[in-house]
């Protein structure tokens, strides 16, 4: 009989067999390896109850000047500022026309003058302009004067926004937005609610909205009743999702209640381009009602039939940019849909709905070629798409505010001492009826809106970036990928505002704002600050940038090529280095580039379940747990179309370790106490939550799946069969009380896994647990499904034997 002490080294090695890898650790989940031991890592609890809108792909977390603790969170939809567990809209609004005043405007003139030229601009009576945080009604326009007064003369805010009034100078940024006008047919109004739908029909011309955008009604024209949706279903402060965009004038957005006017269904067949629509019944449908069956909306024409079934000649058929159909199935549902907020020859019946920005996609668009899916699959040759188009933000803190920019998109400024009121952002206040109360009034605005005056370089702010970062210790923005100063795009193009100036970015001044462009490559993928200088990954190699000073400021060196990085959040800084993802390795940069050396790179980059999906590649993000001296790698293996597995390295201890774990955003920033990440908790509704991480052990108040399991080892010498009749458990229990041991055996490397596993418990008082195990081979594995279960594992024993096969 003899004591073994079964040990392993640290950290996951698949990169043998199961049984070449004896002496070590084989696979786990929920484990990391701290001072060359297992144990369960720490669980999560939601930061908030509360959900946001949209996928996170990124979040930044830092404190103000009078240490206000924020996050900004980033998804396919918003953009949000999370302080206290409360999560507050910033994402930037949506105008027709941005412009400047031409002269000082205090708090009560009601004549402005624009910019000379830009007056046309603003020429629609009862649109309403912006300024600051002020919205104003134009009563009257004369060339370059734009009147705002009231019915008896004087300036008023809209919209509640009185509150905000105030003085604003020559040079300030003037914006509009129109109230709702049909195109065609305006007697039938502007808004349509759909009966047993939660959906409703918005009417506005050359909106340019796609779906998955938000739109704030901010005042409706009357109060809606008896439709089965109120005035407040649609004055939603959160905004209205678009759900469905018919052509360049009409739209649909999505409520939380559902409408109830009349319904019937087809009795005849009703084809594309057929004007009689023939109903069942029809008493409740009159000549001139707007029906919708399927996607189409239709105009009824006269009625005809003195009693049921009715018929409906003369038909306009796809009405609101929507398209004639076959509606080939008898009995199909028809909707009669509710019209209102008529525009009349005024003002005072007006709606207005202020959209946000377009909203981004959620999915990478699909590669082709070599290596499309999992490593060197497909057809040889290049990737066919080269530049990630799903919404991807940069965020970064320009002082106490933000620097944040949608990839493919313009960059935009939040000035936190403008934005918010005793450091929460700002909204309107409590409302009238027709209007909407607690709308944020904290949007980030472009950062071309930064400046008022042009004698000292402001102006000249890229259109479309692909990324964007302050540099460290210099104070300046720098943009990865951009517009040149009257020049198109270049996703080569590295440009720099002038210091502390975020809005000046006219190299032509006297001024330290410039570019250069890069030569290596063809798009820059991404970039992250290291100790006082950037790395710059283009799809070819890696460049380095450095504050050099007058007259070049920066200077730039390519310091390795052949090197790739999946996406652009794919690296992580942690202790003096950055780590990051590549195609098929991990890379560190500490002085130097190196690969880093893996012991899982099958398991990630090759397996053909575990394996990263290629496809979707972009989407892999990086972060660090410093607490524990790691980094984590989050991606989406094949079959998924997003993040489900993760991979992290000890960089102190040089350990691997793997598992399964969605996340989609990740921030540790030392400011809080423990990391925080976010994850998509309703798909269907594309809802995300934020996660507040080594919180307990436990997911979220559920049991946690934890376990490790060890490489096979020869139970003698494995030319022999043995006996394992007793497992002599040491295990820390740092909370609850019951882990499980499950031995596997094999009587040959190549032998299936054993099916028929033996399995103990072990618990606080359990000083051995009997088994009964014969093979030649054996591996073990500790695990932990129970509420509240934490653990380290010491230095477990087998009580082995030699023994005959029987």
């Amino acid at each position: 009989m003899t004591l073994k002490k079964f040990s392993a080294a640290p950290g996951i090695n698949r990169e043998g067999t199961d049984y070449s890898a004896e002496g070590g650790w084989y696979d786990c989940d929920k484990i990391r390896f701290r001072k060359g031991r297992p144990e369960k890592i720490g669980g999560w609890t939601k930061r908030s109850e509360d959900t946001i809108d949209g996928v996170c792909r990124t979040m930044h977390n830092w404190a103000s000047l009078n240490n206000d603790d924020y996050l900004a969170m980033g998804t396919d939809k918003k953009l949000y500022v999370e302080i206290g567990g409360n999560f507050y809209d910033i994402t930037p609004s949506r105008f027709d026309y941005v412009g400047t005043i031409a002269e000082d405007l205090d708090a009560t003139e009601h004549e402005i003058t624009v910019a000379t030229g830009t007056g046309s601009n603003f020429s629609a009576l009862g649109d309403i302009v912006r300024i600051g945080d002020e919205y104003l009604m134009i009563s009257d326009q004369t060339g370059d004067d734009i009147t705002v007064v009231n019915g008896s003369g004087t300036r008023t805010c809209q919209f509640n926004t009185v509150d905000f009034k105030s003085t604003h100078l020559n040079g300030a940024y003037i914006s509009r937005f129109p109230a709702l006008r049909p195109t065609e047919e305006a007697s039938l109004g502007v808004i349509g609610v759909v009966h047993g739908s939660t959906d409703i029909l918005i009417r506005s011309p050359a909106h340019g909205l796609v779906t998955g955008t938000f739109v704030n009604v901010m005042e409706l024209g009357y109060a809606v009743t008896g439709v089965g949706i109120g005035t407040d279903d649609i004055l939603n402060s959160d905004g209205l999702e678009v759900v469905a965009v018919h052509g360049a004038n009409n739209y649909e957005v999505r409520t939380g209640a559902v409408g109830s006017t009349a319904e019937d269904t087809l009795s005849g067949t009703l084809v594309t381009t057929a004007d009689t629509v023939a109903m069942v019944s029809g008493s409740s449908f009159a000549t001139g009602d707007i029906v919708k069956i399927e996607d189409e909306y239709i105009k009824l024409g006269t009625k005809s039939g003195g009693s049921a079934p009715f018929t409906f000649t003369s038909c306009t058929r796809g009405m609101f940019g929507t398209t004639d159909a076959d509606h080939t199935g008898r009995w199909l549902e028809i909707l009669k849909v509710s019209m209102f907020c008529v525009k009349g020859s005024g003002v005072s019946n007006n709606t207005y709905v202020l959209p946000r920005i377009n909203a981004g996609t959620r999915d990478d668009a699909a590669y082709s070629g070599w290596g499309a899916v999992t490593w060197s699959s497909g057809g040889w040759g290049k990737a066919s798409t080269t530049r990630t188009d799903f919404r991807i933000w940069s965020i970064d803190n320009f002082g106490e505010d933000l620097i944040v920019s949608p990839r493919n998109d313009k960059p935009y400024y939040w000035d936190k001492s403008s934005r918010t009121s005793f450091s929460i952002p700002k909204s309107t206040g409590s409302a009238g009826t027709l209007v909407a109360d607690n709308v944020s009034l904290a949007q980030a605005v472009p950062l071309n809106q930064t400046g008022v005056s042009t004698n000292d370089g402001y102006g000249s702010v890229p259109s479309t970036v692909l990324d964007t970062m302050i540099y460290p210790d210099y104070e300046t923005v720098v943009a990865f990928g951009s517009t040149g100063i009257g020049t198109p795009f270049d996703p080569m193009l590295v440009r720099w505002s002038d210091r502390g100036k975020p809005g000046s970015w006219d190299g032509t001044m006297t001024n330290s704002a410039g570019g250069t462009r890069l030569t290596t490559g063809s798009y820059i993928v991404g970039a992250a600050r290291s100790k006082r200088e950037i790395l710059i990954w283009t799809d070819e190699c890696v460049y380095v940038m450095r504050y050099i000073g007058d007259p070049h400021i920066y200077s730039f060196t390519e310091i390795a090529d052949g090197v790739s990085i999946l996406g652009p959040n794919a690296f992580a800084p942690a202790g003096n280095s950055v780590f990051w993802m590549g195609d098929r390795n991990f890379y560190i940069y500490g002085g130097n580039v190196e690969i880093l050396p893996c012991t899982v790179l099958s398991h990630v980059f090759s397996d053909s379940v575990t394996g990263l999906n290629y496809s979707q590649r972009s989407k892999v993000i990086a972060g660090r747990n410093a607490e524990f001296g790691e980094v984590i790698f989050f991606y989406p293996s094949v079959g998924s179309s997003d993040n489900d597995r993760y991979v992290s390295y000890n960089y102190i201890e040089g350990s691997w370790a793997v598992g399964t774990m969605a996340r989609t955003a990740w921030s540790d920033s030392g400011i809080r106490s423990n990391p925080q990440a976010a994850y998509v908790s309703d798909v269907v509704n594309e809802r995300s939550t934020l996660y507040e991480h080594e919180s307990g052990n436990d997911d979220d108040g559920s049991a946690m799946t934890a376990y490790v399991e060890s490489a096979y080892f020869d139970i003698e010498d494995g030319d022999r069969f043995a006996f394992i009749r007793r497992v002599i458990p040491d295990v820390l229990f740092t909370s609850g009380n019951d882990i499980s041991v499950t031995i596997y055996k094999k009587d040959f490397p190549n032998a299936g896994r054993d099916n028929s596993p033996v399995t103990a418990s072990i618990g606080t008082s359990v000083n051995q647990a009997h088994v009964r195990v014969r093979g030649r081979q054996a591996a073990v594995r500790f695990e932990s499904s129970s509420i509240g279960a934490g653990w380290r594992l010491g230095d477990t024993r087998l009580d082995i034997r030699p023994d005959g096969r029987r």
